[in-house]
Parts: C-alpha cells; sequence; structure tokens
C-alpha cells in the first residue's frame, strides 16, 4: 500500500493564464474504463480553479454527453444553488442540515480547543489569528466572542487552508467538477453523490488530536509556500503530467499524517469504487469526477478499476 505525503491539506482537497481563448495543451486528464456491457468515464478534477483550465477538450463533453449519469464526490453546484437561493425562501430545506452541520464544529458540555492540543500550538494559533485586522478580514472574527477555543481542530484546518486559497485566483466556480455538474444540472442528467458533504465534513470532524496537530501546525508553516503549490498544480493538471502530480503526493516521510491519509485518501476511494460498481446497475455508462488525487497511485481508482477487470485507456 503506497503513503502519500502532505505538501499542503488544500493540495490534498483540490486535487484539486496561459491564453483563455485555446485549448489547455497536454493530455487530457481522464480515462475510459470498460467491462462487458459497462463504461466508466474517469475524469481527475482540480475543485478550485482557474481559466488556464478552459475551454476543456471536447473528451470530456462528448464522454458526459455519452453517460447515462454523472457520480461526483458531492454535488457542490445544487449546494451553491441552493445555499444562494435560500433567503428568498422561508423554508428551503437546507436549514436544519446547516445547522447540524454547524453544530458538530464546536466543542460542547466545557470541552475545548485547548483540551486537544499541545500549550505550544494553541498558542501559536491564538497569535496567528489575532494578527488579523477583526474590522477588514473575514479571518480575524474568529477571535471575535469565544475566539477559537470552542472550534473543533479540522474547522481551524480548513479555515487555514481557506486562507491560502484566497491568496491566489483559484475559485470553486471554476473547478472542473462545479463545470461537468452544472452541465448536468442543465441537461437534467441524473446526479449521484458518491459522499455528499457532511461526510466529507465529518471526515475533518472525527481526526484525531494526534494529526490535528500535525496538520494545524503544518498548515501554519506552509502558508507562504501552499499559494504556490496550488498554482503548480494548476499548471500540472493543465499539462495532464499524472506522474508529477503523483510526485506530489509521494510519502515525505513526515510522522503523524498517515491516520489522516487513510481515511481523506485511501478509505475514501474504497467508498468511491464500491458505490461507483453499485450505480452502474442502474447507469451502464457513468461518468465519475473526483480529485485527481484520488485516481492514481497504487490505491488510486484507476488501479482499483483495472483490478475489477476493466481495460482502461487514457482517452
Amino acid at each position: 500500500m503506497r503513503k502519500y505525503g502532505r505538501i499542503s491539506l488544500i493540495t490534498i482537497i483540490l486535487i484539486l493564464f496561459t491564453n483563455i481563448y485555446a485549448a489547455p495543451a497536454g493530455k487530457n486528464f481522464i480515462w475510459k474504463a470498460v467491462k462487458e456491457e459497462n463504461t466508466i468515464y474517469l475524469a481527475g478534477s482540480i475543485h478550485a480553479g482557474d481559466m488556464s483550465m478552459y475551454p476543456l477538450s471536447d473528451a470530456y463533453w462528448k464522454s458526459l454527453n455519452e453517460s447515462d449519469a454523472i457520480a461526483v464526490e458531492a454535488d457542490i453546484y445544487a449546494e451553491m444553488e441552493g445555499f444562494a437561493a435560500a433567503e428568498d425562501k422561508e423554508d428551503s430545506g437546507l436549514t436544519g442540515s446547516l445547522i447540524s452541520m454547524l453544530g458538530k464544529m464546536f466543542y460542547a458540555d466545557g470541552d475545548s480547543l485547548q483540551n486537544h492540543l499541545t500549550p505550544a500550538t494553541y498558542n501559536e494559533l491564538n497569535t496567528f489569528f489575532k494578527s488579523f485586522d477583526e474590522d477588514s478580514s473575514p479571518f480575524g472574527s474568529l477571535m471575535m466572542g469565544f475566539g477559537i477555543s470552542k472550534l473543533k481542530p479540522g474547522i481551524l484546518a480548513l479555515v487555514l487552508e481557506a486562507m491560502s486559497l484566497q491568496k491566489t485566483n483559484l475559485q470553486p466556480e471554476l473547478g472542473i467538477d462545479y463545470a461537468f455538474l452544472k452541465q448536468a444540472h442543465h441537461r437534467n442528467q441524473p446526479v449521484i453523490e458518491l459522499e455528499g458533504m457532511e461526510q466529507q465534513l465529518t471526515i475533518f470532524l472525527n481526526m484525531s488530536d494526534k494529526a490535528a496537530e500535525y496538520i494545524l501546525n503544518d498548515s501554519i508553516k506552509r502558508m507562504k509556500e501552499s499559494e504556490k503549490e496550488l498554482k503548480e498544480l494548476v499548471k500540472l493538471w493543465v499539462k495532464g503530467d499524472d506522474k508529477k502530480i503523483l510526485k506530489m503526493f509521494k510519502d515525505t516521510g513526515v510522522l503523524g499524517f498517515e491516520e489522516f491519509n487513510q481515511e481523506f485518501l485511501i478509505s475514501r476511494n474504497n467508498t468511491m469504487f464500491s458505490k461507483s460498481m453499485e450505480s452502474l446497475q442502474n447507469y451502464p455508462t457513468l461518468f465519475v469526477v473526483v480529485g485527481a488525487a484520488h485516481l492514481l497511485g497504487d490505491d488510486g481508482l484507476i488501479e482499483m478499476f483495472k483490478d475489477a477487470g476493466f481495460k482502461v485507456t487514457r482517452l
């Protein structure tokens, strides 16, 4: 089993301008897996992008149009459209889910962040967030009220990575999966969620104190490098350089992150594979688009479908 080291957490999550009027040069980041009457298209996504990734080649759109359904990690298009419309509705159907998710982000019953981190890490986090102007930064506002003391470490890790993303020009609305989902919804194509946003959030909420300690320290230390890494990831995706992308995720020898890596990548790959296989019963031709990191490596979906007897070719 191959392990993957951490360059920065969001690089894993978002695996995810040249000339914006020309299609990106390089290989397509999509594979076709065929077994008997079933066909699965495996597209690797970066969840936030820029215009250097567009327009996508015809291979992507042809594969999507030929498919009976699209399968994604989470239907972010529906979520974003739903939240945008929620303020115009008295009962959007999202309120209960949102409240439930928000409630899980905070410690209760006298517990606090300080009980789950070393004093050094806790003090460093406090100092870090206090450095932001509460009047000009949405991140500085975390220090208002009870500060960060009641937030769970996984949520703070997401906040730190959002801060890294804010430094770039990358936008979720230009993410590859978002583009495909928008097309699918407009065509009323069935959408299958392989996980869902709440299940993804649970991974961060349930991480061990040991993994949280490592992630939070590493996120602060790598804040400057993360911007460069994210932009490099986009360039590699545009080139279709799967070997170099895979190299970004190879084991760096850093201890303390293996447990989270197992939950964040390998366990999720198994879930995505199983649900994709189940979906073939109703949708013989399936377009699967997930973070690029989930396709690659010995434990990636490409190898998993090969092991299941599918003939896999790159388009």
